[in-house]
């Protein structure tokens, strides 16, 4: 059964009502966790839509009102830092902040060079946390910067 927060992240349109931060990410259960992260760390709320599939972001990327992507990089469509490099080149100024396993981290490093604003990785116990390396990452300051920075 899906959570609240995912449904809604399904069913938000935001294309009248300003930006939102695109989460592109295949598994159901990964994207609940994330959606759940990023609602319960502060009152603060981000408008969210997933899309399980990277051409479908990047058929929404390039219909604008996209503040910030978290992308995971191991879709049914496309793996690898290639999976970085086709939405970057669709829409080079949105934030893009990478969803990684432990196991595709150097890949994560390798998105950041050509572009990707930060990465998360993915502790299977505990959700995305900080680099593996335990050096901290916020990605709630990640995506809420790609919005800040648009209104700037």
């Amino acid at each position: 059964m899906l959570s609240p927060e995912l449904r809604t992240a399904k069913q938000t349109d935001t294309k009248n009502r300003g930006e939102c931060s695109l989460l592109i990410e295949a598994q159901v259960d990964d994207a609940a966790r994330i959606l759940e992260e990023f609602g319960s760390a502060t009152d603060e709320r981000f408008p969210v839509e997933w899309v399980t599939e990277l051409s479908s972001g990047i058929e929404r990327l390039r219909n604008g009102g996209v503040g910030a992507v978290m992308l995971d990089l191991t879709l049914p469509d496309r793996r690898g830092v290639e999976t970085f490099d086709k939405p970057f080149q669709a829409a080079p100024r949105v934030t893009t902040l990478i969803l990684s396993g432990a196991d595709a981290e150097e890949i994560a490093r390798q998105a950041v060079q050509h572009g990707a604003q930060d990465y998360l990785v993915k502790d299977p116990a505990n959700g995305y946390g900080g680099h593996d390396d335990g050096s901290p990452c916020s990605g709630r300051y990640v995506v809420g910067k790609g919005s800040r920075q648009r209104h700037a």
